[in-house]
């Protein structure tokens, strides 16, 4: 056919195109250009304006989809407004409901649940329609269909098409069938010449729109020979009889492999690849390509190799999707907040997390970020320290004087001018432009309007707006929310507020970010199909691997493979032949190309692209030989894996002075027993581990609990003579009641969640287990007088000062008995082994002496209460086993045995602590204390894993 044209892969299709163009007085305005995207009319301008050196009129040019709304809207003059997929999943909504059988039965009978599978039944019906079938062909098909749900498809496409015309609508594939439709009435004499370029796959209606344009006189088509073209060719009607090119030549490129452990080392092998050539003086413009297949690698690329240029040095061509900007991320977790609240409280933690976000926590309080992220960090550790509740109202928080106090107490540089009424009024605006606001939605465009406001509060008082990338991820968000707002379901309320995320997420499926740039200037980053008919001289190709390139099978698609086939739609196979001719073309049309890739030897997850292992194969048959590890770059990172061990700390005056007023208690004994670095960050430096907000309920909260419980139960009896009388059940529960409800809120009104009320039943059950079967017991053996609890006691033993909260100091007959309550089951740590102890050996403290806790509450309350020691017995009392009887109390033995040896002990490492020639020095133990220290990040053991030693 005359008017066809086929390229080699090699040939520039954008100057070809250009030779077939016809200029009358630099004027081509009576010649159309439509190409299968919008990229190439850039360059095919910047090519004509090279080749008239002066002003001109260009070709119309279009890509196929403006080419088609061209002959739809202005030939046609039809202006049907455009279906969103948003408003086609009302009316399928509504189709749905009026049919007798349905997707699902009845699993979709709400917009709800309805939504997710609307919108892909809205874009597979799109696809049928650019099938081209009649609607007794789609029957015929999907009657052979296996599953019921897809012989109803037909009726969905029937009345859903039919309702669209009703409503006044129209779509793409509407669009697109109308046009092939009337194609011979459209009038083209008045174009000289009408080119479409470097097309390859064509859907039904497409082939009928192309081979109707073959009979103008004026058209012309021109292709790029590549794999699969032939066949693509014939299903329009053309006989190729030229030599297909099956197998891409490689034989004289510069071709380069490279295999990275991950895609950072091959951003980074990119990243110096392209040092390496702008120390050289090569230019790099814009014939050369970065390829990004996946937008995954997109900011890795920003952040690394394309930091080595200036902004205006390179263009990016590439789509970044809405859901995984900061902007998508911030509403999911103000969502997050609301869907878990109950009666206008929440998790603690999902408000921490919401309001220390980025965009939050940065809005301005007199034109300064920094007063709001000192005032949430300052709540989030209130909360954490102070106030321990599961659930949290705005409103308390808007109300706390204490909390506020609190935080202008950090901030002192102008506390003084800022009062706890102005800063209340500054959370509350943000809770009110934010929080609140999604408190009550009436409906979804209520629920959209109400995200815009939100979104439009940050752009305006938050500091977020300075980053680079936050207008065009809030503008496309808004453009996205708006189109809700005036949507068909803009009246819709769905069931839960869990569902207008749900909703949220799935909208914005395929909604990216177009980054701007100048697409003739600089380094050019593309996508894969974003180089359709672009020749470049050096291609850079990240992420060529087999799960990208060509990717994987899709299984989200409701008609099967087969039907796909039969009914003529893109099948994984079609897409796999485009993704590969477009590969095919990139790597033919460019002189130099660099290949990287990832491959995981350990489990095989990672492997190079098919595409990539033929050319390697090729690579090998041209040298005959069989091994492609001399292509092959290996990318390794240089790190080194050498375990360094902490270094100590030597001892000032300032030091030693501190120490010596402290007032020493077991818990910092045992500590710096243990490793004397964490005794030294603890108590020298003053280092808290960050108390961390969490709806999970840890030993640590169940043991506080469990301790105060106790203490309220026991204390109308301190000084009195226990009687079993005393002791009920009834009062338990209402002292358990009271203690959870001041720590999460009141039970009648909601605030606690099952795992609360389980927490409380265990508390319950278990206290009342150990009154019944351990208390009671005791009793009725002898009498016991309570003399104290939780009582504070300090004193001094050789110029040192000593200190400690014993939990239950009480009498039995003459003898005194110091008890300590353990949420544990287990002794074993605990013990004390004098037959393993050496006084003069410091190194045999560690393994026989289990805790010096037990000891100090004997020294303790020996000295102070002048009470002889043989008359002291100091034991634990398990309540964590799950056996509770009179066993669970454990004595040290023999009290006064164990004091004698171990105040020696004591009084040795407090001389050692306070000895400004004794440095602090790291533990001997690394595998067993390292672990789990919150220090291992400042002594730079992490690396410690096990429990072995170091």
């Amino acid at each position: 056919m005359n008017n066809v044209r086929i390229l080699s892969p090699t040939e520039n299709l954008i100057e070809k195109l250009i030779s077939e163009l016809v200029s009358h007085d630099k004027d081509y305005s009576r010649q159309i250009v439509v190409f299968p995207g919008k990229r190439p009319a850039h360059l095919l301008r910047k090519l004509l304006a090279e080749r008239e050196h002066c002003s001109f009129f260009p070709p119309r040019i279009f890509s196929i989809d403006e080419f088609v709304d061209f002959l739809y809207s202005n030939l046609l003059g039809y202006r049907q407004q455009i279906l969103e997929p948003i408003d086609a999943v009302a009316i399928l909504f509504d189709v749905h409901k009026s049919l007798k059988s349905q997707l699902g039965q009845t699993s979709y009978n709400t917009l709800d649940v309805f939504l997710p599978v609307g919108l892909k039944l809205f874009k597979e019906l799109e696809e049928v329609m650019m099938a081209n079938h009649t609607i007794n062909y789609i029957k015929e098909v999907l009657h052979n269909v296996e599953f019921a749900k897809f012989k109803s498809l037909s009726n969905y496409y029937e009345n859903f098409y039919e309702e669209v015309t009703v409503r006044g609508f129209i779509t793409r594939s509407m669009k697109y069938r109308t046009v092939a439709e009337k194609f011979e009435k459209f009038d083209f004499s008045k174009y000289e010449k009408i080119v479409f370029a470097g097309f390859y796959a064509f859907t039904n209606v497409e082939k009928i729109i192309v081979k109707k344009l073959l009979k103008q006189k004026n058209a012309i088509i021109i292709f790029q020979d590549g794999i699969g073209l032939g066949e693509r060719l014939q299903s329009i009607g053309i006989q190729f009889n030229g030599k297909q090119i099956n197998n891409p030549t490689v034989f004289g490129k510069k071709l380069y492999f490279y295999r990275a452990p991950d895609t950072h080392g091959q951003i980074l092998a990119l990243t110096a690849e392209l040092n390496r050539r702008i120390k050289a003086g090569d230019k790099i413009d814009h014939s050369t390509a970065i390829v990004l297949p996946t937008s995954d690698s997109l900011f890795p690329t920003i952040h690394f190799p394309l930091s080595l240029f200036h902004e205006d040095e390179y263009n990016i061509a590439l789509g970044y999707s809405v859901k995984r900007t900061p902007a998508f991320g911030f509403l999911i977790n103000l969502l997050d907040l609301v869907i878990g609240s109950t009666n206008n409280k929440f998790y603690t933690s999902d408000y921490i997390k919401f309001v220390l976000h980025p965009y939050v926590k940065n809005i301005r309080f007199r034109n300064r970020s920094d007063i709001t992220r000192i005032v949430f960090h300052q709540i989030e550790k209130y909360l954490a320290n102070e106030k321990p509740k599961n659930l949290i109202s705005i409103d308390s928080i808007e109300n706390d004087d204490e909390l506020f106090n609190y935080c202008r107490q950090a901030i002192p540089d102008i506390s003084n001018e800022i009062d706890n009424e102005q800063l209340k009024l500054h959370i509350k605006g943000i809770h009110n432009s934010t929080i609140r606001k999604f408190l009550e939605i009436k409906s979804i465009g209520d629920f959209s309007n109400k995200a815009i406001g939100i979104l439009n509060y940050i752009f305006t008082n938050s500091t977020a707006s300075l980053h680079p990338y936050f207008r065009p991820y809030v503008q496309k968000l808004m453009e996205s929310l708006n189109k809700t707002a005036h949507s068909l379901i803009k009246n819709h309320k769905f069931s839960n507020l869990a569902n207008y995320k749900i909703y949220l997420q799935h909208s914005l499926e395929g909604e990216n970010v177009p980054f701007l740039g100048t697409p003739l200037r600089g380094l050019q980053v593309l996508g894969l199909l974003e180089t359709r008919n672009l020749s470049f001289d050096t291609i850079y190709f990240i992420d060529a691997n087999d799960d990208i390139v060509p990717g994987k099978l899709r299984d989200d698609m409701l008609l099967p493979h087969y039907i796909r086939k039969v009914l003529g739609l893109e099948t994984y196979h079609d897409r796999e032949k485009l993704i590969e001719y477009y590969f095919d073309l990139a790597i033919n049309s460019s002189k130099e190309i660099h290949l990287f890739y990832t491959e995981s030897s350990k489990d095989g997850k990672k492997e190079k692209s098919r595409f990539v292992q033929k050319l390697l194969w090729k690579k090998q048959q041209e040298l005959k030989t069989c091994n492609a590890t001399p292509f092959e770059n290996i990318i390794h990172y240089n790190v080194n894996l050498e375990n360094t061990k902490p270094v100590k700390v030597n001892k000032t005056p300032d030091m030693v002075d501190h120490l010596r007023a402290n007032k020493f208690s077991a818990s910092q004994l045992d500590t710096y027993l243990a490793c004397e670095l964490k005794f030294y960050y603890q108590n020298v430096l003053g280092l808290k581990e960050k108390t961390e907000l969490s709806d999970e309920l840890e030993a640590k909260d169940v043991g506080t609990i469990i301790h105060n419980v106790l203490e309220e139960y026991f204390r109308p009896f301190v000084g009195k003579k226990l009687s079993e009388k005393d002791l009920s059940r009834s009062r338990l529960e209402n002292i358990i009641n009271q203690m959870m409800e001041s720590i999460y809120g009141k039970r009648s009104e909601g605030d606690w969640f099952g795992h609360i009320v389980l927490m409380y039943n265990q508390i319950v059950n278990h206290l009342w287990e150990f009154i019944e079967n351990y208390q009671i017991p005791k009793i009725q053996e002898e009498e016991i007088l309570i003399k104290d609890l939780e009582k504070n006691i300090d004193i001094e033993v050789n110029e040192y000062k000593f200190s400690g909260v014993i939990d239950r100091i009480e009498t039995r007959g003459d003898k005194v008995f110091i008890l300590d309550y353990k949420t544990t089951s287990d002794d074993k740590y605990l013990k004390i082994k004098l037959d393993k102890l050496n006084i003069s050996d410091k190194t045999t403290y560690r393994d026989a002496i289990g805790s010096f806790q037990l000891p100090m509450y004997m020294l303790l309350y020996g000295v102070s209460r002048k009470v002889p020691f043989n008359n002291i017995t100091p034991a634990y009392l398990f309540l964590g086993r799950n056996r509770i009887d009179k066993d669970i109390e454990t004595s040290l033995g023999d009290g006064k045995k164990v004091l004698k040896s171990i105040q020696p002990i004591i009084l040795n490492i407090v001389n050692e602590i306070c000895d400004i020639n004794e440095p602090f020095t790291p533990t001997e133990f690394l595998g067993k204390e390292c672990l789990s220290c919150p220090y291992k990040t400042i002594c730079g053991t992490m690396w410690v894993k096990g429990w072995g030693e170091g």
